[in-house]
């Protein structure tokens, strides 16, 4: 049996969000200043930026999600492990955490656990 990886590429969601996390804080620390205090009421500019960055994220993450399922349907895939939940069309799923995935192998069918989990396996990603 050959196992095969499928990764979707996160940077262009992560830069997006990081963008009008940035643009949203700007907006907050103005009107901070605007009203001399930390409790302040939204403006129509800070919603109308929350509402895009909702929809941006759903937007990415419902077609990354559905890129993931062609590709399985394509490849005859019956087991897909995400850390999300899923309802997917006769494609089994299995709801993970992430506490000890980085210390697991994937590539040997082991249990996601704290029994299997090695430090020293761990990735640890440089940016």
């Amino acid at each position: 049996m050959s196992l095969k990886i499928y990764i979707v590429d996160g940077k262009v969601i992560k830069s997006r969000n990081s963008y009008f996390n940035k643009e949203i804080a700007k907006l907050q620390k103005i009107r901070m200043y605007q009203v001399c205090s930390e409790k302040f009421k939204d403006t129509k500019q800070l919603l109308r930026l929350r509402r895009k960055r909702n929809s941006v994220v759903r937007d990415y993450i419902n077609k990354a999600s559905k890129m993931v399922i062609d590709n399985a349907k394509a490849h005859n895939v019956g087991k897909i492990v995400i850390k999300y939940k899923a309802l997917l069309d006769d494609i089994e799923t299995e709801k993970i955490g992430e506490y000890y995935t980085s210390g697991i192998s994937a590539l040997e069918f082991e249990p996601i656990n704290k029994g299997n989990y090695d430090k020293k396996r761990r990735f640890v990603r440089v940016a």
